[in-house]
C-alpha cells in the first residue's frame, strides 16, 4: 500500500488541537486547573467516565481496561526564545508540564512495582535541558486517583523514538500496593479486522482517565510520522475512527473484551477531518517493551537477517467461524542482500509460510508479521523458516548472533 505523508497531530496534552504541529502546544498546570475550576463549577459534570452501561453489551466487558491505565505528568526545564532585544536573542528556561497516558505492562501488586508503556514523545522533549531530552520529572497517577495530590514518582527505562514506544518503571509504591490497579491483557492485535470495536482510555487534555468508542477502520497501514530529530520516519498503524484528543497518547486502545490491541500515538488535527486516529498495534508494543527490559542500553533490538519480504498476492477472506472478513497475503522474499546470513540459506521466490522463534510457531498471513516478529529474536535465538520453493516444502534455521542484531 502507498504510504502516507500526512499532517498528524500527536496527542500530547494540548487546549488547542485544530493544525497543532506535532508536539508544538502545551498546556501548564495552572491553565489546566483553571480550567477545571470552570467545568467543575457547573453541576452535574462527571469528568471521570467509566465503562458502565448495561445497555451496550459490547462495551461492558472493556470496563476492566480502566484498571490498566494511568494518566502521566511530565515536568520539563525548556529552552525557550524571549525576544530580540539589543544585543541578540535571548534565551530563558522555564518550567513546563506535559500530560499523557500509558498502560501497565507488568505488575508486582506485593511489591508495589510496575512497568508501564507509554509514547517515546510523552517522555521526551527537544527543548529541555535534560539529557536526551527525556523527563526527569515523571508522576503516574492511577485511575480514581488522578486528583488527589502527588503522583507516584516513576522513571524512563529506555525507548525508541523511531517507533514512538517507551517503558517507565514504578518501585516500591504504597499506592500501587493498596489499589486495584491491573496490568493489561494483550490481545494478538494480528487477528484484528475491520470493523472491530475500539475503545481509546486515556487522559485527554491532562484531566483524568476517560473513554471514548469507535471501531477499527483500518487494520494496517503506513504512515509518516516527524521523529524527535525532525525527520520522518515510517511506522506501521491500526486507523480507527475512536476519538481522541491530546493526552491520549500512550494510551491503550482495547477490543470489546477490554484486551489491548493497540497503544494511541496520533491522530490527524484538521478543521475538515473528525475521528481519523492512529495507534501503534499491540504485538509491536509488547516485542519492543520486552527488547527495551532486555537491553542494558534500554533500546529496543532487532534482527536483521537480510531479506526483504514482499506480497506476492492479497485478497479478502471470510472466516465462517469468527464472521470477521480479513486479509490474507502471501508473502514472498523479493531480495536478499549480498553478503549477508541469509544469502545461500534463503532464495528470491520462497513463500514464506511460518516463521518459528525459540519454539514460538507463527503462521505468516501478512507481510509485516516477517518483519515485527524479528524484535522477539535474542542473541542465541533460534529463527526457523517455513517456506515453499519450487512447490517443495522446506525449514530453513538461523541461530542468532550479535552481527545480526541491531538498536532501532
Amino acid at each position: 500500500m502507498k504510504k502516507r505523508l500526512l499532517a498528524l497531530c500527536l496527542a500530547l496534552s494540548c487546549l488547542f488541537l485544530g493544525g497543532c504541529a506535532f508536539g508544538s502546544d502545551y498546556a501548564t498546570k495552572e491553565d489546566l486547573e483553571a480550567i477545571k475550576q470552570l467545568q467543575n463549577a457547573a453541576p452535574g459534570n462527571e469528568y471521570n467516565i467509566t465503562i458502565n452501561s448495561a445497555e451496550d453489551s459490547s462495551l461492558v466487558g472493556a470496563a476492566k481496561a480502566l484498571l490498566s491505565v494511568v494518566s502521566i505528568e511530565c515536568g520539563f526545564e525548556e529552552l525557550y526564545s524571549s525576544g530580540w532585544p539589543m544585543g541578540g536573542p535571548q534565551t530563558t528556561v522555564k518550567d513546563t508540564l506535559y500530560y499523557g497516558s500509558g498502560v501497565i505492562y507488568t505488575l508486582d501488586k506485593a511489591k508495589g512495582d510496575a512497568y508501564i508503556i507509554t509514547n517515546y514523545h510523552v517522555v521526551h522533549n527537544s527543548n529541555a535541558t535534560s539529557e536526551n531530552g527525556i523527563s526527569e520529572d515523571i508522576k503516574v497517577y492511577l485511575y480514581g486517583s488522578e486528583n488527589q495530590g502527588d503522583g507516584i514518582e516513576a522513571t524512563f527505562v529506555g525507548g525508541s523514538a523511531n517507533y514512538d514506544i517507551a517503558v517507565l518503571r514504578i518501585s516500591g509504591s504504597a499506592a500501587l500496593k493498596e489499589s486495584i490497579a491491573a496490568a493489561a491483557t494483550f490481545a494478538n492485535s494480528d487477528k484484528v479486522s475491520v470493523l472491530d470495536t475500539a475503545i481509546a482510555i486515556g487522559n485527554p487534555a491532562g484531566m483524568g482517565i476517560s473513554a471514548t468508542a469507535g471501531y477499527v477502520s483500518v487494520d494496517s497501514e503506513e504512515i509518516a510520522l516527524p521523529v524527535t530529530s525532525g525527520a520522518y520516519v515510517s511506522m506501521r498503524v491500526m486507523r480507527v475512527d475512536t476519538a481522541v484528543n491530546g493526552g491520549n497518547s500512550g494510551g491503550g486502545l482495547f477490543n470489546a473484551e477490554g484486551n489491548l490491541i493497540g497503544i494511541v500515538n496520533a491522530k490527524i488535527s484538521d478543521s475538515s477531518i473528525e475521528n481519523i486516529a492512529y495507534a501503534i498495534p499491540s504485538n509491536v508494543a509488547k516485542h519492543l517493551a520486552a527488547s527495551i527490559l532486555s537491553e542494558e542500553s534500554g533500546k529496543p533490538t532487532r534482527c536483521i537477517l537480510g531479506i526483504v519480504p514482499t506480497v506476492g498476492a492479497s485478497k479478502a477472506v471470510y472466516d465462517e467461524e469468527t464472521g470477521k472478513i480479513a486479509i490474507r497475503e502471501t508473502v514472498t522474499v523479493s531480495s536478499i542482500n549480498e553478503g549477508s546470513v541469509a544469502n545461500g540459506k534463503l532464495s528470491v521466490g520462497d513463500v514464506i509460510r511460518a516463521l518459528t522463534i525459540d519454539g514460538n510457531k507463527i503462521t505468516i498471513e501478512r507481510k509485516f508479521q516477517v518483519i515485527e516478529n524479528m524484535f522477539a529474536a535474542r542473541v542465541g535465538s533460534t529463527v526457523t523458516f517455513d517456506i515453499v520453493r519450487d512447490g517443495v516444502e522446506k525449514q530453513v534455521s538461523f541461530v542468532i548472533t550479535e552481527n545480526m542484531v541491531t538498536l532501532m
